[in-house]
């Protein structure tokens, strides 16, 4: 048997049902373990006819979870675009005694969201804001656009401001900080590690501007995570070879800081857009 490469202009494209995620697993810490798939092939299409479609873009862009495990039970930091993802996530840490999970969600963007049914018998906790933004685009049956999140999972727990979570002999800080999207992104910071999971409050290589007319609160909420002890910074969108060896740290939301604050203070620069 022999491959062959000649797929068309738009590359190979496997059925759904035939497609296995590209998962590369990182092992950060005795107990932290990052998942990360995508941006290593660039452009190679999946799911959709068409390029057009949000698992395609994050995928391009590449996109990771975490779990901080210990005993029988893990925090799972985000489940991915699609339910393949997060199972593969759940599979992955049942193999070495994993039997009960605990999912946050940081935010409402499909690729944070997209796989909780993998983890539909554990708690699943959000925001406030983003829960009801969520409950509301499911009763609308309004999602991203193709493919279909289904079944798509809601979360069963919502907070509406900062909380301590013990987890194991872990005492975690989960931070609401009002950035990026709309209901609020959830940051994780582990006092023991010194370390921000951060969702995409900060990402590499740049941060999406989803909502223009907010940046200044954004630049302020980012601000608030200055104020931890934080040695590391763990993004679901970075180079892979960098998170892999925990390679960003607080320079990195200065640098989300910077840029942001840049963009807002030449926006009436003539050819701005351009």
């Amino acid at each position: 048997m022999s491959f062959s490469f000649n797929h068309g202009p738009n590359g190979f494209r496997p059925k759904r049902e035939n497609w296995i995620p590209s998962i590369r697993t990182m092992q950060l810490s005795d107990n932290v373990l990052c998942f990360h798939d995508g941006r290593t092939r660039v452009g190679e299409p999946i799911f959709a006819v068409t390029d057009e479609n949000w698992v395609q873009i994050d995928m391009d862009l590449g996109t990771a979870a975490y779990a901080l495990f210990e005993g029988d039970q893990a925090l799972i930091m985000d489940t991915m675009l699609v339910p393949e993802q997060a199972s593969y996530m759940r599979a992955r840490l049942e193999s070495i005694g994993v039997k009960k999970f605990i999912v946050v969600n940081t935010h409402i963007d499909p690729d944070h969201i997209g796989g909780n049914a993998a983890f539909a018998d554990s708690e699943i906790i959000s925001l406030q804001g983003s829960y009801e933004i969520l409950a509301r685009l499911k009763k609308e049956g309004q999602f991203w656009g193709e493919p279909t999140i289904d079944p798509f999972v809601l979360p069963n727990t919502h907070i509406d401001k900062d909380e301590i979570l013990e987890f194991g002999s872990y005492k975690l800080k989960l931070l609401k900080v009002e950035a990026h999207q709309k209901g609020g992104s959830l940051c994780v910071y582990i006092p023991e590690y010194k370390a921000a999971i951060v969702g995409d409050v900060v990402e590499d290589s740049v941060n999406f501007i989803i909502h223009p007319q907010d940046i200044l609160t954004g630049i302020n909420e980012t601000k608030r995570l200055l104020d931890f002890d934080i040695e590391h910074v763990l993004p679901m969108h970075g180079d892979p070879e960098k998170m892999s060896r925990v390679m960003y740290n607080k320079d990195f939301i200065l640098a989300a800081i910077n840029y942001q604050q840049a963009l807002y203070d030449r926006v009436k620069d003539p050819a701005y857009l351009d």
